[in-house]
Formats: C-alpha cells, sequence, structure tokens
C-alpha cells in the first residue's frame, strides 16, 4: 500500500487546526483502531457487534475433507483447498465474524445480515437459508438439529436438513451458540444469565452474573461436572452443571472464553495475559503476558495458542507457560485452528495464515476480496467531538483498485472505496463518535 497524505481538520472549536504529513494508512488504522478498543474496555462493553465491513478475518476456519470453510468481514464465505487455494465463494450482505458449522454435507454460515445459510460442502450452492431480524451469532450442531443463537434474544431449534423451526427460547438481550453436552444447552451473553435449557427448550435452571458473559462461540468451558465462564466483572466462574457456583478466580480485566485440557483451564483476558488455572479450585498456575487483548486462546497436543490484538499468534507451553515461538501480522489474531501439525489463523489484515505448529514458520498466505482492513464502530460516550479525515492516495491506479460501492451501515457511514472519508462518516453518527 502506498504513503497517503493524512489531513485531519477538527471541528471542535471555531478555529480550525489542519495538519498535513507523510503517514502510512496501515499505522494509522492501527491507532484508530486500539483507540476505539481502549473506549470498550473503559465502558466494560464488547466491540464484535460493531465491527463494520472490511477484508479483515475476525473468526476461525472449520475444516472438511481437506478443505477450509472460512467467512469474513467482507461479507464473503471462502472455500479453500489446503494448498491455500480458493474453490469457491459465496457472497452474503454484511460481515461474517462468526466461526461456521457443519452437519453432514452442509456448511451453516451466520452473518450479519440476519441470515443463517446453508450451503452444499462441495459447490458453494445455497440449499435453504434462515432469516432474522438480527446479526446471526452461530449455531451448535446436535443429532438432527441446529441451535441458532441471535441478536434478537433468541435462540432457535431448526432441522439441520432444512430450516424448518422446532422452537425458540426467548431472553431479553444478543446469545450466542450454545455448548450441547449431556443432551442440555448452555448458552447465554449480554443479559448477564447464562442457561441451561433441555433439548426440548425447557429451562431447567439458570445462573446471573454481575456483568455480561463471554461465551461467544464455543459456550461455556466445560470438565467433568464443571461449566467456566469468563465475565466483563474481570472473574472466571467455575459452575456445576446444576448451575451451583463452585468457585471464582479473580482478574484484573474482561476475561474471555475458558479453554480445557486436561485438568486445567486456560483463558485469554483484557489484561494481555494468557490465564492458567486449576480447573478443581481455580488457583493460578501461571500466566503469560502479550502486548493485546487476547479475546480466545486454543490447545492443540501441549501448546497453548494466544491470539493477540498485538498483532502475535503466540505458542506456549501448556505445562510450563513458557514461550515456543511467535508469529508476527500486520493486525489484530481473535481466532485459530489446529489441524494436522498445521496452524491456520485470520488477522485483521485481511488475510488467512498456514503456519507449521512445531515452529510457527509460514507456510502460505490466503488474502481476502478486499485489502483495506474493518473498522470498529465506537460505543456510546458523551463526548460530542468529531473530526473530518480525507485520505488523498499518491497513484491513480490505487484509486481504480477501490472504485465501487460506498459503504452503509446502521451509522449512515459513507465512504468511498478508494480512500476518501467524507464529512458524513462523523458528522452522521450517533453522538460520541471521536476520531
Amino acid at each position: 500500500m502506498p504513503d497517503y497524505k493524512y489531513i485531519s481538520e477538527s471541528e471542535a472549536g471555531a478555529g480550525g487546526v489542519t495538519v498535513q504529513t507523510g503517514f502510512n494508512a496501515d499505522q494509522f488504522g492501527d491507532l484508530e483502531l486500539l483507540g476505539t478498543l481502549m473506549q470498550f474496555k473503559e465502558m466494560r462493553k464488547t466491540f464484535w457487534p460493531n465491527i463494520e465491513r472490511g477484508g479483515s478475518v475476525a473468526a476461525p476456519p472449520i475444516i472438511y475433507k481437506d478443505t477450509l470453510y472460512l467467512g469474513a468481514c467482507d461479507g464473503i464465505f471462502y472455500a479453500i483447498d489446503m494448498d491455500g487455494d480458493e474453490k469457491w465463494r459465496f457472497e452474503t450482505k454484511a460481515p461474517i465474524t462468526i466461526a461456521p458449522s457443519r452437519w453432514k454435507d452442509l456448511i451453516y454460515v451466520s452473518s450479519m445480515d440476519g441470515n443463517l445459510y446453508a450451503l452444499h460442502y462441495k459447490s458453494g450452492k445455497l440449499q435453504w437459508k434462515f432469516e432474522s431480524t438480527k446479526a446471526m451469532w452461530g449455531a451448535a450442531v446436535h443429532g438432527n438439529r441446529l441451535y441458532v443463537a441471535c441478536a434478537d434474544g433468541n435462540l432457535y431449534a431448526l432441522e439441520a436438513a432444512n430450516g424448518r423451526q422446532f422452537w425458540k427460547f426467548s431472553t431479553n438481550a444478543t446469545v450466542t451458540a450454545p455448548l450441547v453436552k449431556d443432551d442440555r444447552l448452555y448458552f447465554g451473553f449480554q443479559d448477564r444469565n447464562l442457561y441451561c435449557l433441555g433439548l426440548d427448550g425447557r429451562l431447567i435452571w439458570k445462573y446471573e452474573f454481575p456483568d455480561m458473559i463471554n461465551t461467544w462461540f464455543f459456550g461455556p468451558g466445560h470438565y467433568k461436572n464443571m461449566l467456566f465462564v469468563g465475565c466483563y466483572d474481570k472473574n472466571v466462574y467455575a459452575l456445576d452443571t446444576d448451575g451451583s457456583l463452585v468457585w471464582k478466580y479473580s482478574g484484573t480485566e474482561t476475561m474471555y472464553v475458558p479453554r480445557v485440557w486436561k485438568d486445567r483451564i486456560y483463558v485469554g483476558s483484557r489484561d494481555y495475559n494468557i490465564h492458567c488455572l486449576d480447573a478443581l479450585d481455580g488457583s493460578l498456575v501461571w500466566k503469560f503476558k502479550t502486548g493485546g487483548f487476547l479475546v480466545n486462546v486454543e490447545l492443540s497436543d501441549g501448546k497453548v495458542y494466544g491470539c493477540s490484538h498485538d498483532n502475535n499468534l503466540y505458542c506456549v507451553d501448556a505445562d510450563t507457560g513458557k514461550m515456543i515461538w511467535k508469529f508476527k501480522t500486520n493486525g489484530f489474531v481473535n481466532f485459530a485452528t489446529p489441524h494436522k501439525g498445521r496452524l491456520y489463523f485470520g488477522s485483521w489484515d485481511c488475510k488467512l495464515y498456514c503456519v507449521d505448529e512445531g515452529t510457527g514458520r509460514l507456510i502460505w498466505d490466503f488474502k481476502t476480496s478486499l485489502g483495506t482492513p474493518s473498522t470498529i464502530a465506537p460505543p456510546e460516550t458523551g463526548i460530542t467531538k468529531t473530526a473530518e479525515i480525507t485520505w488523498t492516495p499518491e497513484t491513480e491506479d490505487e484509486k481504480k483498485k477501490y472504485v465501487g460501492g460506498g459503504g452503509t451501515g446502521d451509522y449512515e457511514i459513507n465512504v468511498s472505496q478508494y480512500g476518501v472519508m467524507d464529512k458524513g462518516y462523523a458528522s452522521s453518527r450517533k453522538k460520541g463518535y471521536v476520531k
């Protein structure tokens, strides 16, 4: 990407200030995203629903019959062979930020456009879709049924073959895909409750937490007769499967989804650490420090993979907490998928990477359809300052590359694809947008 000239004109006071300097657009984008994330951190909110269209990869792939299936924030769902070559693609109307799921030869894609798409694994042809008015947040498969989470506050039970609805369970806020274990469904998220349902949709119990819980993508962690939940109140909770508290581990920042290996659980945090805890009593075994949020950790063959917002993926020994290797990208890393000695993970830099699990050596990378990383809409604040940003590309070739189709969304953003951001971008956003 060429260097751009950055012009910032403050509208906060009567006398505007204009600064023009040689600046790389990627560097500014990183600073802007970090600033936005710090707002979410201070306000104890989740940024995931605020991810906007761009080429970034936020979700992990799944693997079936030697094919990687991956959704990206460009709204496209990709089928990629094990050498990194595209086989087919399916386009939705909004970012895909949730991992797909599978039943037999159907791949299920959850999009922020409010649809769950069922695609044939070989051709990518649409078999059926299930529509909602809000973003879909993933589906869990059990038997011949799908349990689909939605931002409309409902968990839907669908027939896996054709999408026919059996029942829905309503809550007061966004829910995420459940953990299905021993004929029970465990799920929750924004209304601070962890719900336990039977497969018939009947409530068995619920446990209320002091703040939002993190059950993204996977539901709570599970080991023996215990469930593990990270919470925005800075704690990790262990409940028994009857909904009673067993222990609580207190951190210093929001805790994400715990992953379990042997008698230990591993959890990332907004305090930049991987926390390794004893699963039976919650005592701290070790911590490993990175330079950014750790939305997720993944486990494979005695290794912990820490996906950090300092742009690195870390490989750490699961027993000792010592780093084995790290791999640097040009954007945030959120999730990883290990498979047969390789590790597949996406980055905010608009690429999917394949590296060797043992050494971290790059094998290949795959670029999504957009080279411009996704933005994250800031949370509501009490601040009213706005600004105008204008990017001026150095070459006409770069301009032509991105011509076509502006971006519009919940905040009425109007950004031309070749890089010019007009006044409406700041002024038409909800009150509190800070550039």
